[in-house]
């Protein structure tokens, strides 16, 4: 947001460096992110390896006419001087959510390729019939589904009081994620929150972890309950909280979808299904505290 193109771009680099040089004991540009890894589009032809090999190559001579790269033998070495652009900049930030995704994938790909081989296995006659009455009780519950009157801009329940919600509730389960993101547990946090990739609750709260360093919620109102499908229902929060040292106060939707412990989606009420959080909700909720922020810094010109 500051622009300052000509300090973020090294930094991110440096930051491609550590991450590689960390995971694999070797240089991006050298090597360190060539290995394939299973079901990810950062590999193959035109994927991170590819990348890496152009923008990597050594520059060779001074260069003082803009670049549309992040080349990191010209930049890092001073040979590309004129770096301090956008386009620089977004290819360098994608560059390293790029790095970012490959190794996710490699850190959970024993476990993926294990789903898929058992994905592709053939299914006995009792796994098909079991999968039949599941479908015809799926149909008949979605059948049966009505939605529930939709309730807003009403002060339902709030944090640090006793809510008298349906325990199996959308709303009940809403209450119970904000009370975690109160009290910071964030274990409790990645249980609840949708992750289809399926990661480790440890791995996937440790990023929450970092997600929310600076970020925290200290009260919360529930104000609205929508049911928009048979496995689909969402929550009006407001909450208030402290972003660094600045209070924030916003209002959010929490989207909740009913699922099985593999994010498989189900009909509520379905059997072994529970209520979870689609992923957005926590980046969006340091986009609501910015935006408050910033608001709140504004001049009042009214004055």
């Amino acid at each position: 947001m500051a622009g300052d193109y000509l300090a973020a771009v090294p930094l991110i680099l440096i930051i491609i460096d550590g991450i590689c040089t960390t995971k694999t004991g070797k240089h991006p540009f050298s090597g360190g992110a060539d290995a394939p890894v299973f079901d990810t589009e950062t590999v193959g032809p035109g994927g991170i390896s590819d990348g890496l090999a152009i923008l990597g190559a050594v520059r060779r001579g001074l260069n003082t006419q803009s670049i549309d790269s992040p080349y990191r033998h010209g930049i890092l070495h001073g040979l590309d001087t004129n770096f301090g652009n956008a386009i620089v900049a977004a290819k360098a930030v994608n560059l390293l959510q790029t790095m970012v995704d490959y190794f996710d994938r490699r850190e959970d790909e024993e476990v993926r390729i294990a789903k898929a081989a058992k994905d592709q296995r053939q299914p006995s006659w009792a796994e098909m019939v079991a999968k039949m009455s599941a479908t015809q009780d799926t149909r008949r519950r979605i059948d049966e589904w009505v939605a529930r009157p939709q309730i807003s801009e009403r002060w339902l329940a709030s944090a640090g009081e006793t809510h008298n919600f349906q325990a199996d509730s959308p709303e009940a389960m809403a209450a119970t994620y904000l009370d975690a993101i109160i009290t910071r547990n964030f274990g409790k946090l990645a249980q609840l929150t949708i992750d289809y990739p399926l990661r480790s609750i440890g791995y996937r709260a440790g990023r929450l972890r970092e997600e929310l360093s600076d970020l925290k919620v200290t009260h919360w109102r529930i104000l609205g309950i929508r049911d928009e499908a048979p496995a689909i229902s969402e929550i009006d929060v407001s909450m208030e909280g402290i972003l660094n040292s600045t209070s924030w106060v916003g209002l959010q939707t929490m989207r909740l979808i009913y699922n099985d412990e593999k994010f498989e989606v189900l009909v509520r009420g379905a059997p072994n299904g529970s209520w979870a959080v689609m992923p957005s909700f926590l980046p969006t909720l340091r986009g609501t505290a910015l935006g408050s922020v910033k608001s709140s810094k504004m001049p009042d010109h009214d004055n």
